[in-house]
């Protein structure tokens, strides 16, 4: 009788310390403590096909208010149309855009129409957004770059941008 009185013991101290210690892990997560996006903070996520090359560079200055660029490559295979840039929020717009060719030349060759991106070739985007979408020095913008295909199908490829203000 002993012998499984310890043993109950046991596991009964030890399933106590797994539910003390998995309660402290989903209170840290509840409160946003492991939230990921405050480990890595800038990012830039979109669709393979229009894909973004690095993190976005972020500026909060007095004059323009809340700006950031990104760069994305045509990895398609032919040259698309840029036809538009929508905010889900409805709080950002396209301030201009930059076309890299490549040999390292680069255009501004849009501000507020359409242009082509051709295949391989880089786009910088510089998007000017209201004070809504900043908040406790991070930025959050979801925005849909609409297309034209070589097919005339118009597209829409969907990103998530995040960005650190500090």
């Amino acid at each position: 009788m002993k012998k499984g009185q310890a043993a109950m013991e046991f596991l009964m101290t030890y399933g106590w310390a797994i539910l003390v210690v998995l309660a402290a892990i989903g209170a840290l997560a509840y409160f946003g403590v492991l939230n990921p996006a405050k480990v890595l903070p800038e990012m830039c996520v979109g669709p393979a096909e229009l894909a973004c090359l690095e993190k976005p560079a972020v500026e909060d200055t007095p004059a323009n208010g809340p700006a950031f660029s990104f760069a994305i490559k045509n990895n398609i295979g032919y040259p698309v149309n840029f036809t538009g840039l929508a905010s889900s929020s409805g709080d950002c717009t396209v301030n201009a855009v930059n076309l890299s060719d490549s040999d390292g030349n680069e255009n501004e060759i849009m501000n507020g129409g359409s242009m082509i991106i051709p295949n391989e070739e880089t786009a910088i985007f510089w998007i000017n957004c209201s004070e809504a979408s900043w908040s406790k020095g991070k930025m959050v913008s979801q925005l849909n770059i609409n297309y034209r295909t070589q097919a005339g199908l118009t597209k829409s490829a969907y990103y998530k941008i995040t960005g650190d203000t500090q």
